[in-house]
């Protein structure tokens, strides 16, 4: 249930306070939980995908040209998405969301503690903002993020289809092909394939090459799954820190000119894009700003797929 705010006094900025509790640990901890749900539903998606796309299925629709291929291909992955994974998404970003909400309440309370009128020492004003209500911006979000999901799914699929047809291959030839292949991007396709080929080329047994690639497939599969879930929750613990802040504001504990900045996380896994963020926007951006970025305007991370970078209000 929504908290409520009344204000009787004008709180004053503590910044210090707020920067030495590391809200982005909390926002890191918040999101790994999530991570880890989602790593277990979008290795199922794919799963469930590749049970309904057997090779007989395959061969089926193959026989009758890419075309009908493709729309097998689609017909499947829309059966696992729509019917059995969207509802489930929704539910579990809707409710992580309201979480990492609750669990950076404490730290943003600590930066706006302000004296109570009248108090003793050490007494402070309650600190009391209504929980983000971020529905809108999650319906969008999973609606886009299933789009995106699905061009690349199928983008993949179709040009197995094509490569096998130039290449001469039999009907039953590219369904075994393409089994394994189901749930990666057109990359680690190609990367797959690469394997596959060397392994040829090196005398291997064809028995011995479809195992070898069927292993390497499914790590990709699951890698994939991995990514989407990093990705999917540092997107919504960040959103749901930029709402708090913004609701932190209407409700009028942080000014109207309130300024944010963009925080990588400085180890060897730091990309030169991320890095050059914090630089290219001197003096950080207001709360309703985006970030200017070599890849454009951007609100807040992730900047690419498994970005790490969060924000935090300028001191």
């Amino acid at each position: 249930m929504p908290l409520t705010l009344h204000l009787t006094h004008t709180p004053r900025l503590d910044l210090t306070v707020y920067a030495t509790t590391e809200p982005w640990r909390v926002l890191h901890a918040q999101a790994g939980k999530l991570e880890g749900q989602l790593q277990t539903l979008w290795d199922s998606v794919f799963s469930d995908l590749q049970d309904s796309l057997d090779v007989a299925t395959l061969a089926q629709a193959l026989a009758h040209g890419p075309l009908a291929a493709e729309h097998t291909a689609w017909s499947a992955w829309h059966a696992v998405t729509q019917a059995q994974t969207r509802a489930q998404l929704l539910a579990l970003l809707q409710g992580a969301a309201g979480s990492i909400s609750e669990a950076l309440m404490p730290g943003l309370g600590q930066l706006l503690h302000a004296p109570a009128p009248g108090s003793s020492p050490g007494q402070w004003l309650r600190f009391d903002v209504p929980t983000p209500d971020m529905t809108q911006y999650i319906d969008q979000y999973v609606g886009q993020q299933l789009v995106d999901v699905t061009q690349t799914t199928l983008a993949n699929i179709r040009g197995v289809v094509r490569d096998a047809v130039a290449e001469g291959r039999t009907v039953q030839q590219t369904a075994r092909a393409l089994r394994p292949l189901i749930g990666l991007t057109p990359r680690q396709t190609r990367a797959v394939e690469a394997l596959r080929q060397r392994l040829t080329d090196e005398g291997q047994s064809a028995a011995q090459v479809q195992r070898e690639v069927e292993l390497a497939a499914a790590r990709g599969v699951r890698l994939r799954a991995q990514n989407i879930a990093r990705t999917e929750s540092m997107d919504v613990a960040n959103e749901a820190q930029t709402s708090l802040h913004q609701e932190a504001q209407n409700q009028g504990w942080l000014p109207g000119d309130q300024k944010r900045q963009w925080l990588i996380t400085p180890d060897s896994r730091l990309c030169e894009h991320c890095q050059a963020i914090p630089g290219q926007n001197p003096g950080g951006v207001g709360l309703d700003e985006p970030f200017q970025t070599d890849s454009g305007p951007i609100m807040h991370p992730p900047l690419h797929t498994s970005c790490r970078c969060t924000t935090n209000l300028v001191m």
